[in-house]
């Protein structure tokens, strides 16, 4: 089609046959000679002349008549016409309509035209024509922007003709203002297969050049080589551009007196700083095309779409997701993008349609590959959204389908990752990481991870005690904490690493639970949640269950939500502002904590999360023992009935003990043994105080 347009627009009339033929039709595709120094119009002076007189005329008279006796007492002819007068409106039409002097349409707007097949022809057009103005820097952008398009339509002789005026071995075809045509003309002979002629141009361009033009001229050779879909060859070109162009423009370093400082900016930097995206941009091109070679689009697609993900960029992931189901329909990558997709509407603000999706996707296959994640994740939603029972049966599913596909077999051939990208997807050999110090931490998951039953021997395990836990919250939640107890156990009965850290620490997650269990709250305490109505209730205790279980983006970002709501009473933002100190605390950022337990004591002074604020200001040993003494008192006279009131007074004595205050010490630890009869703390307390008494 392109090929027809291009020869109907400037063949003028039928072929011949022939060589003659031949020759006329190559001669319509090389543009005329334009004498870039002085920018002269190619038509002569007198034709010039001649045409643009003839037109205003004729546009005049065809003025005067349209406009008829209207225009009679204007007294127009068609000489005067071309003087005009400022108030004369058929002047002004004439100016609109002298072909002669119109301005050149924009690029922009022709790219649009070259980019729609029923206006290409159009587009051509305006470029051939605009390839004729009598502005230089006009006439080579538009002959580049037509050799791109014939190149990249296959017309790939024929873009070479466009771009012959700009070719050769001479070095005022290395001048700035026609570098590109001639960088684009090498482009245009590799697409034709001639490398060699391409090559022989860029060696001597190179030999000729330097700074930023050396360095566009090394993205032309990376240009050839990913014509020829040499990618892996490209890709070092690219950056061996970038690399000459950084150090060419490094200032260089040089001493005065004693001291080394920066020389003068390179010439040139400016323009550098303006050519380097484009290369860089090239660049990235180039590695992803590498990588299709290497691994094949589906895989690029689907790590592509996962970094955006784990990068927090949902709604940039969504149509990646969306590109994936639709271009590798019945592969892994569509499989997997149907679920993470979910995930992405989910975290951008849209959990029902997340929900909606992820049943509709169980449906389609329910034992295909990451049902039984979408039918957990399906629970969390739900049990974020307030729907504990609805929450309860997904999770209970989850566990059906563990079940099930551990027993029924299935093929999975059809969503077997393919041989060449099987390495670099490979999933990590276990769910998590344990630390000599029995620290144990979810393993990273890179965006080139294809994790599912059939990759990962672990997967089916890490689900079902996931499951587990969120069932043990539901049970506990509704104060059924010996059933809660059980599937925490259960959980743990399934996890070797999490059975080494009990065993091999105090703090760890089981330990936590089981505490939780017996005391019967998580963290919040029970004065402090009797100030929640009960669907804020279930969820600040699913951000505490969160916190609990170290997954501190899910707890931050509820706390958050509670501080920020405007329905939240001050009860409530203290409690949040409370529980967002004890995460900065527990993640060992003290300053981000202190400053949330001082808010607490200066805001809300008087709600029940003051007195554990004010205690953990007091507990701070950097500040002096006196205001630490005061804090601790204020803590108790807050509610001295409370277990914070009960621990700030036996915190009291045990500072004072530690600071070899014998007196002090013993004077505290007698008043809590006289007020705390049955605490804890008393055997404690008692063996400091006859141990300071001896």
């Amino acid at each position: 089609m392109i090929s027809q347009t291009f020869d109907s627009l400037y063949a003028g009339r039928a072929q011949t046959s022939g060589q003659a033929a031949e020759q006329k039709q190559t001669a319509d595709y090389r543009p005329q000679t334009v004498d870039f120094s002085v920018a002269r119009h190619p038509r002569t002076t007198r034709h010039r002349i001649f045409s643009f007189g003839v037109r205003r005329a004729l546009a005049a008279l065809i003025a005067e008549t349209w406009l008829g006796e209207r225009n009679k007492n204007l007294q127009l002819s068609p000489l005067k016409s071309l003087r005009g007068t400022k108030r004369c409106p058929v002047h002004l039409l004439l100016l609109l309509l002298a072909p002669t002097i119109a301005a050149a349409t924009p690029l922009n707007q022709t790219e649009k035209l070259l980019a729609n097949p029923a206006t290409a022809s159009r587009g051509i057009e305006t470029l051939r024509r605009d390839m004729q103005s009598r502005d230089p820097s006009q006439s080579v952008a538009a002959a580049i922007l037509l050799a791109q398009h014939l190149r990249t339509h296959g017309e790939t002789a024929k873009a070479v003709i466009v771009l012959e005026p700009y070719g050769g071995f001479a070095p005022d075809k290395l001048q700035e203002a026609v570098l590109p045509a001639y960088l684009e003309r090498t482009r245009c002979l590799a697409a034709d297969a001639r490398i060699r002629e391409a090559v022989k141009a860029l060696d001597y361009a190179k030999e000729k050049t330097q700074g930023h033009q050396r360095a566009r001229v090394f993205a032309a050779y990376a240009d050839m080589h990913g014509i020829s879909e040499e990618w892996a060859v490209a890709v070092e070109q690219y950056k061996a551009a970038l690399s000459y162009g950084d150090t060419y423009y490094t200032r260089k370093k040089t001493k005065e007196s004693v001291e080394e400082v920066l020389g003068p900016v390179v010439p040139g930097t400016e323009e550098w700083k303006q050519h380097r995206p484009p290369i860089e941009a090239s660049l990235r091109h180039a590695q992803r095309q590498h990588e299709i070679q290497t691994y094949g689009e589906g895989f690029v697609d689907y790590r592509d779409a996962r970094t955006a993900h784990l990068d927090q960029k949902y709604q940039a992931a969504i149509p990646q997701y969306n590109t994936l189901v639709e271009k590798h329909a019945g592969t892994v990558y569509a499989e997997a993008a149907q679920f993470y997709r979910a995930q992405c509407q989910a975290a951008a603000g849209n959990p029902q349609e997340a929900i909606t999706a992820l049943e509709a996707f169980v449906k389609a296959a329910p034992l295909g590959l990451y049902r039984g994640e979408a039918l957990y994740e399906t629970g969390r939603l739900q049990l974020e959204q307030g729907a504990v029972d609805k929450a309860e049966r997904a999770f209970n599913q989850t566990l059906e389908w563990i079940t099930k596909v551990r027993t029924q077999a299935m093929d999975l051939k059809l969503y077997a990752i393919p041989q060449k990208a099987q390495k670099i997807a490979a999933p990590p050999a276990a769910a998590q990481t344990m630390s000599e110090n029995y620290d144990l931490k979810p393993v990273t998951i890179t965006p080139s991870m294809v994790i599912n039953r059939h990759t990962a021997p672990w997967y089916l395990t890490s689900l079902e005690w996931d499951s587990r836990y969120y069932l043990g919250f539901i049970a506990f939640y509704r104060g059924k904490h010996d059933e809660a107890l059980a599937q925490f156990t259960k959980a743990f009965e399934m996890n070797p690493d999490m059975q080494r850290q009990f065993h091999g620490t105090l703090g760890n997650f089981h330990r936590r639970l089981q505490i939780a269990c017996r005391v019967k709250f998580l963290l919040a305490r029970s004065e402090e949640l009797e100030t929640f109505n009960p669907e804020e209730k279930l969820r600040f205790m699913l951000a505490d269950f969160y916190a609990l279980w170290e997954k501190w983006e899910p707890a931050e970002r509820i706390y958050h939500e509670f501080l920020n709501d405007t329905r939240s009473s001050k009860a409530v933002k203290a409690c949040a502002l409370r529980a967002l100190g004890e995460a900065e605390q527990y993640q060992e950022r003290w300053v981000e904590a202190k400053k949330y337990f001082q808010k607490i004591v200066d805001e809300y002074g008087q709600t029940p999360s003051a007195q554990r604020a004010m205690l953990a200001l007091a507990q701070d040993s950097t500040d002096p023992m006196e205001q630490r003494a005061e804090r601790f008192m204020a803590a108790h006279a807050l509610n001295p009935n409370s277990e914070d009131g009960e621990v700030a007074l036996y915190r009291i004595g045990f500072m004072y003990y530690a600071n070899n205050k014998p007196k002090e010490s013993i004077e505290a630890l007698e008043r809590f043994v006289r007020r705390y009869p049955h605490s804890r703390y008393m055997e404690f307390a008692k063996h400091y105080i006859e141990k300071q008494q001896r």
